[in-house]
């Protein structure tokens, strides 16, 4: 839910001693036609496949889940969750098509119980569903903020 004064704010209350902390980054690219924007996206959807399932150790520390393909959201859109273990934050990364565009949304989260900013061992990632869900969500914004 937006507030224009105050920013984005969550649906659900924030539980007392609690900062739970969401990042949201989008980015769209316009090429010069429909096969290039195809282009762009398949080595994106290409990195998504070879890390979907995969643990990756030290210095990665990333967990990641199966990649998931995203109906009624542009020609062709992927998404993929992952868990980084040290740091206790998940990341829901998305890659559409739409027309000649590319549309790249990534929403980072975490809850950080009893904390301000910074992750802890007291500190959980956003679940898989609850993130992509949300992920899905803003994209549906996007793709209709930027379709009309």
């Amino acid at each position: 839910m937006r507030d224009p004064l105050k920013g984005w704010t969550r649906k659900d209350a924030t539980l007392a001693g609690t900062f739970d902390f969401r990042s949201i980054s989008v980015k769209v690219n316009a090429f010069q036609d429909h096969e290039s924007a195809l282009d762009d996206a398949d080595f994106m959807w290409r990195s998504m496949r070879e890390f979907s399932g995969q643990t990756r150790e030290a210095p990665y520390n990333t967990k990641y889940g199966e990649i998931k393909q995203l109906s009624d959201l542009g020609d062709e859109a992927y998404a993929i969750y992952n868990e980084h273990t040290v740091r206790h934050n998940a990341t829901a990364w998305t890659y559409i098509v739409r027309g000649n565009a590319t549309i790249e949304i990534r929403f980072l989260g975490t809850d950080n119980k009893g904390r301000e900013i910074l992750s802890d061992e007291n500190s959980r990632p956003v679940p898989e569903e609850e993130l992509l869900a949300g992920l899905e969500e803003i994209a549906r914004e996007v793709v209709n903020g930027l379709t009309g």
